[in-house]
C-alpha cells in the first residue's frame, strides 16, 4: 500500500541555518530560480526531491543516505494528476504518494568547474545533460511534445 505525503517537507540549511520548505524552490541547473545553494542542504531520509531526465521531471523521496550524505538513493513517488486535462500543453497539478515500488536513482553530489554543487546520476559524467536531482521539493512534470 501507498503512503500517502501529506505534510511538506521542512528543514534547515546546515551551513547558514536558513528555514526552507517545500515550497522553496531548491534548484540547481535554474541559477534564476535558486533559493539555496545545493551544497548547504544535509539531505535526509524522507526529503522531497526531484529527479529531472532532460526535460520531464520525476517526484521522488529520499530513501538512503550514503557516504556521509554525499551519495542518495531517490525513489519515484506515484504522481495522480488533480483535475482532468482539456487541453494540449494545461498545467497539470499532482498529488503524491509514496510508492515503495517506484524506480530509484542513486545520485552523488558533485561540484561543477564553476564551484556549484549538482546532484548528478551515479555513472554519469557532471557535464552530460539529464540526470539531475534537486532536493527540498516534489515536481512531476511530462513534457507532452516527447
Amino acid at each position: 500500500m501507498m503512503e500517502k505525503i501529506t505534510a511538506p517537507y521542512a528543514g534547515r540549511c546546515a551551513t547558514c541555518g536558513e528555514t526552507f520548505d517545500e515550497g522553496t524552490r531548491i534548484m540547481i541547473e535554474d541559477k534564476m530560480r535558486t533559493t539555496h545553494h545545493m551544497g548547504c542542504v544535509t539531505p535526509e531520509v524522507g526529503m522531497p526531491a526531484t529527479y529531472t531526465v532532460w526535460t520531464d521531471s520525476h517526484a521522488c523521496t529520499v530513501i538512503e543516505v550514503r557516504r556521509n550524505g554525499k551519495e542518495l538513493v531517490l525513489q519515484c513517488d506515484k504522481a495522480t494528476p488533480t483535475h482532468q486535462i482539456t487541453n494540449f500543453g494545461d498545467p497539470v497539478h499532482y498529488k503524491y504518494e509514496r510508492d515503495p515500488k517506484g524506480r530509484t536513482y542513486v545520485v552523488t553530489l558533485r561540484t561543477k568547474q564553476d564551484g556549484t554543487k549538482v546532484w548528478k546520476t551515479k555513472g554519469q559524467k557532471t557535464t552530460e545533460p539529464g540526470g539531475y536531482a534537486n532536493l527540498g521539493y516534489r515536481e512531476e512534470y511530462r513534457d507532452p511534445c516527447f
